[in-house]
């Protein structure tokens, strides 16, 4: 590895490389500065990236989630996901951080997997401020409507559903991911999937939990349960 970034002659050819390559060097980051920290918006504990591959993986492989879907990870700490969704996955990602510490960390770590982006439009696009307020999407030119997948890791995540069932588009999706294994219940929002992603199946923790606002328009994709289905309407 170079200093600015991944020696183009040890750039991986795969996704499983690719991915190898990420947890690596987040591991790495995690020796330096810890897993928790005390930040501006509360307390800062990274996701698991296995985990979050485990999920986001499995619901690209059942369709939920697509190769075009406009993905923003809310309260996008260190940018660890925002690198796994557009690097490895290949989402067109944005992310929220509030703490401005955190934010600066994140830019650092998009900018070390730099060369291995097929150009500067396929980098993560990471906001400083709050994730609920309008406004900080227009630093980007955007808004809140335009994402197709929002994904939260239990931070202040009652009042973002309550955001994403206001303001997000009719087709959005809300990934909390959490050690619960029953999903939480918000308002005009429908739990439609929830998957296990610990290493004992669904007994053990933690959990990807799967919400939309339109319960109709997702028959058959497993509702209310661990990986249970319904009825296709005819």
């Amino acid at each position: 590895m170079s200093r600015r970034g991944v020696a183009t002659c040890l750039v991986p050819k795969g996704r499983k490389e690719l991915r190898e390559t990420v947890q690596d060097y987040f591991t790495r980051q995690d020796r330096r500065y810890g897993v928790y920290a005390v930040t501006g918006a509360g307390e800062f504990v990274p996701s698991s990236l296995s985990h979050v591959y485990l999920g986001l993986s499995r619901l690209m492989a059942e369709g939920m989630l697509h190769g075009d879907h406009v993905f923003l990870d809310a309260g996008s700490g260190d940018g660890r996901v925002l690198v796994l969704a557009s690097l490895v996955l290949g989402l067109k990602t944005y992310g929220v951080e509030y703490d401005e510490a955190l934010w600066e960390r994140s830019l650092k770590n998009i900018a070390f997997f730099g060369p291995l982006y097929s150009g500067p439009d396929d980098f993560p696009t990471v906001l400083c401020g709050d994730f609920c307020d309008e406004k900080t999407y227009i630093q980007a030119n955007t808004s809140f409507v335009d994402f197709d997948v929002v994904f939260n890791y239990a931070n202040n995540h009652v009042k973002l559903a309550e955001k994403i069932a206001r303001d997000g588009s009719d087709h959005v999706l809300f990934l909390y991911y959490g050690p619960s294994p029953l999903p939480e219940t918000f308002p005009s929002l429908h739990p439609l999937r929830t998957l296990p992603l610990g290493p004992q199946g669904s007994s053990a923790g933690p959990f990807l939990h799967v919400y939309g606002k339109d319960q109709k328009g997702f028959a058959g994709m497993g509702v209310f349960g661990v990986g249970n289905r319904v009825p296709r309407e005819k």
